[in-house]
């Protein structure tokens, strides 16, 4: 998931907007892009910046939680079987995520740094160009 920053909520302040990395009110998002394509195939959110941890935002839910409780709409459960997303050391423990590991050959951690580096780009990009901060508005027809 990646935090964006915002202005606070006057109409319902709370905590939970708070985010701990900009000391500021945030929202955060969760994106997924195709690791072989030039695609984003998931966004999921608003949410609170400081309500959820990212793994429990992809997972839906805590490791308390049994799995049939959680949110099935969130991206774990999206995976088709078989299927793995890569991650950073944050998803450690979780069965479908890849991240990087001692013992894994130099091409396999060179593999997974590439396709994080990519993500982040991709969040540096939004943030950048203020893609999450405002509405846009484009013109009435395809042609522009």
């Amino acid at each position: 998931g990646v935090n964006f920053i915002t202005e606070e909520f006057r109409q319902n302040p709370s905590p939970d907007y708070y985010d701990p990395k900009s000391n500021s009110c945030g929202l955060k998002y969760e994106f997924a892009l195709a690791i072989r394509h030039p695609f984003c195939v998931w966004i999921r959110g608003p949410l609170e910046a400081g309500k959820f941890h990212d793994k429990t935002v992809y997972c839906g839910g805590t490791e308390d939680v049994p799995k049939d409780k959680r949110n099935q709409e969130a991206l774990y459960f999206q995976l088709p079987e078989g299927k793995y997303a890569l991650g950073d050391s944050a998803y450690k423990g979780i069965d479908n995520v890849t991240i990087k590991r001692e013992g894994q050959t130099k091409e396999v951690k060179y593999f997974i740094d590439r396709a994080l580096n990519r993500q982040e780009t991709y969040h540096g990009r939004l943030e950048k160009f203020d893609i999450l901060k405002q509405r846009f508005r484009h013109g009435n027809s395809t042609e522009n």
